[in-house]
């Protein structure tokens, strides 16, 4: 058990440990994206599965060829080492990335990947035929259990004991290092196993495959081959739990930011639900379906709500908790019921390489499909109702004459549930009847009135349960659909993320926005002058400062953007200007050509350079086009997250480049989760320059509130009235490390 235990664990740990060390080292050159997460996930759950078809084919084979094909492919994947990406994968401007993204961690990380995914199941099935004892056969699946615990482990170190501490080219060093000594450990292990088997039954390679079929059929004892429902079963609870986990670290990414700790939390989770259901006693694991299915399923009606609620209202405090607290779970009823239904260990390979498909296809689906078929991140809602589904048919077998009473006491707990926490009409009834602070007055209510109706139909209230999540899910989820759909002229959706265009208001302030995820990167007045600055782009903000006081009577300007949103900051240009655009996707730049018309009316010429802003600057600078700029506003974010290679000390060095000697860079700081102004100040103070900081509450129609931070080196520019008087310090956060391209965490600068 030991043997088996510690390899399994190794490579488990290691298979988890090289997810976020290779995402974070090529996220740079996909545009710092949520979207480039997603994709690397994928491709591991893809690997994963093809290495657990390796296992199973494999072990359909003799112990001599089992043990030496398992050897040969260990000594070459050693050949891929050190797995270090090569800078010849940079994305070309405006392709799609997806694909490129797919070749590249295939060629640096996907041989030593699919070995490792394939050591937990090729392991186990040599655990459950090494001997006769029952103990063994019955304690396989723990070894299960035990592989996902060293994947836990190996997540969690990393943002915790790996991120702060390490540059990205000792991280990738020092994993490979570990795994060398893993294959040296496999390769002990293999040769042992296969001579341990031999000395057990000289006639083992002369086995066939039918043969070994039917040993394990007898070892079995009773066990019923698992039919095409069991199959079918399998395969939906391992996608809707990969969905679950994809879909939800998209909404909290896109809107925070897309860094490993952010991205380690679900998988984490992900990961401790199938610790929980398949470790336990007697090889039960902890899933009872009664004990969980009143918390799962009011979760997922709790995270259907935050959807339709989360208009920028919902804190980072108050999001984190719903989200990852409900993805646990529900991924505890998945894999707990995924647990409930697992065979005898003659098929063992087939329950995990079906588990696995399962996986895949969630994971395919989020990520591929749903881009090419959505105009928005639907598949959120479809997985959270999804769950409610599949609680539905567990309880097939309910009595059909428990139906009527169910849904009568279903449709009653919807209505209370949402009259609790529903929109309109709920919230006018609420307010009718409560007042203003209705929710705390009436929770205690619906408490009581569940209580009581569990003690009163306690035989009927699983499904009455079921019930009342589809009703409320359902209402939650159109409610969500409702609320991005209002008012929206054109969506569309890519690699880079999901784009509204929506006019609003009435009278002389409708304006048409600009929406990335919650969040307006961008408006223009349609009944006023459509030249005007808004958003976070106004007179008084900082960007609209330094224009200001930078131009001395007609003196053009050039102007570096980096991030194109609707265009507003060309409402600036006059005549002589030039603006030189660095867009990453290429659907912005169509809806700000199409549906807004600041690029049109500006003053200024314009020019848009399509592609990621730090790599299209480092070309110019090789090639000796880089233009002197005035100005660079550094505004590229996706949604609320600002692409943390854009704010390096690199990336400072590559504005630069571009700069005038009196230049000022602008970085755009406003965020509801993020100091970033600390960070902007260390990078200038270590560059010998200056940070002023200017926070804008607007006043003028159409502005927002903004936070920019502008770096220098020109005194005077700081010391005109009107700057000084807008300048306010900036506090520094204790123990902040200098961001650098090898070595950046946002952990330390979470509001």
């Amino acid at each position: 058990m030991i043997l088996y235990g510690v390899t399994i664990v190794t490579s488990a740990f290691l298979l988890f440990l090289v997810q976020p060390i290779i995402a974070k080292q090529i996220l740079p050159w996909f545009g710092g994206t949520a979207a480039v997460w997603t994709v690397c996930v994928v491709f591991f759950q893809a690997v994963l599965l093809a290495g657990y078809a390796y296992a199973h084919g494999l072990t359909r084979r003799s112990a001599r060829t089992q043990s030496w094909a398992h050897i040969g492919l260990l000594l070459v994947s050693l050949a891929c080492l050190p797995i270090i990406a090569s800078s010849t994968w940079k994305p070309s401007p405006g392709s799609d990335p997806t694909w490129r993204i797919v070749g590249l961690l295939a060629a640096t990380i996907g041989l030593p990947y699919f070995v490792l995914s394939s050591t937990g199941p090729l392991l186990q099935k040599w655990f459950a035929e090494d001997g006769a004892m029952q103990s063994r056969r019955a304690s396989v699946y723990r070894l299960f259990a035990l592989s996902n615990v060293g994947s836990l482990v190996g997540l969690l170190i990393y943002p915790f004991a790996i991120e702060p501490y390490a540059t990205l080219r000792r991280q990738a060093w020092g994993w490979s290092a570990a795994y060398a000594c893993f294959a040296v450990a496999c390769i002990a292990t293999a040769w042992r196993v296969g001579r341990r088997r031999q000395a057990a039954g000289g006639s083992v390679d002369d086995r066939s495959a039918a043969a070994i079929d039917a040993i394990d059929a007898i070892d079995a004892g009773d066990a019923v081959a698992p039919g095409p429902g069991r199959y079918l079963f399998w395969l939906s609870c391992g996608a809707l739990g990969s969905m679950l986990l994809l879909a939800l670290t998209n909404h909290i990414t896109q809107n925070v930011a897309s860094i490993p700790f952010l991205w380690v939390l679900p998988l984490a989770l992900y990961l401790l639900s199938f610790v929980l259901v398949f470790e336990g006693r007697q090889g039960r694991g902890w899933y009872v379906r009664r004990w969980w299915l009143a918390p799962v399923l009011a979760a997922v009606i709790a995270m259907a709500w935050a959807l339709s609620t989360n208009r920028g209202v919902l804190t980072l405090h108050a999001a984190l908790p719903i989200y990852l607290i409900g993805l646990f779970l529900a991924c505890v009823f998945c894999h707990g019921e995924l647990a409930a239904m697992k065979p005898a260990p003659a098929w063992l390979t087939h329950f995990y390489l079906s588990l696995s498909a399962g996986g895949a296809i969630g994971g395919l689906f989020v990520a591929l499909v749903a881009p090419k078929i959505f105009d928005n991140y639907w598949e959120t809602p479809i997985a959270l109702f999804g769950v409610c589904v599949v609680a539905a048919i567990t309880l097939r077998r309910q009595s059909l004459r428990d139906w009527p009473v169910c849904l009568l006491l279903g449709g009653v707990a919807s209505m209370l549930v949402l009259f609790a926490g529903g929109g309109a009409p709920f919230e006018a009834a609420r307010n009718t009847l409560f007042g203003a602070k209705s929710a705390s007055a009436i929770a205690p209510l619906v408490v009581a009135a569940v209580l009581l109706w569990a003690l009163a139909f306690r035989k009927r209230w699983p499904l009455a349960v079921v019930v009342t999540g589809l009703a409320c899910t359902g209402f939650y989820a159109q409610s969500y659909y409702r609320f991005l759909s209002r008012d929206t002229l054109q969506a569309s959706r890519n690699f880079y993320g999901a784009l509204r265009v929506k006019d609003i208001g009435v009278g002389r302030d409708r304006t048409r926005d600009l929406m990335h995820g919650v969040i307006v990167h961008g408006d223009q007045f349609l009944e006023r002058d459509r030249r005007t600055a808004t958003t976070y782009y106004g007179a008084t903000s900082g960007i609209g400062l330094a224009l200001q006081q930078l131009r001395v009577g007609d003196t053009s300007l050039d102007v570096g953007m980096i991030g194109l949103g609707a265009g507003t900051l060309t409402a600036w240009g006059k005549p002589g200007d030039h603006y030189r655009i660095y867009e990453l996707n290429p659907a912005v730049v169509a809806i700000a050509e199409r549906d807004f018309t600041y690029l049109a009316d500006t003053g200024a010429s314009v020019s848009i350079a399509l592609g990621d802003a730090r790599l299209s600057m480092e070309r110019e600078v090789a090639d000796g086009s880089a233009m002197p700029f005035d100005v660079i506003a550094v505004d590229a974010f996706s949604s609320d997250a600002i692409p943390v290679h854009l704010i390096t000390r690199e990336a400072l060095d590559v504005y630069l480049r571009h700069l005038k000697p009196d230049g000022i860079v602008a970085f755009h700081v406003s965020n509801r989760f993020l100091r970033l102004a600390p960070v902007v100040a260390q990078l200038a103070h270590d560059a010998g320059l200056i940070a002023a900081n200017v926070d804008d509450e607007a006043k003028d129609a159409g502005a927002l509130d903004s936070d920019w931070v502008l770096v220098t080196r020109n005194q005077a520019f700081l010391d005109r009235p009107a700057v000084r008087a807008r300048i306010s310090k900036i506090e520094p956060i204790p123990g902040l490390p200098m961001w650098t391209d090898q070595f950046n965490n946002l952990f330390k600068i979470l509001k």
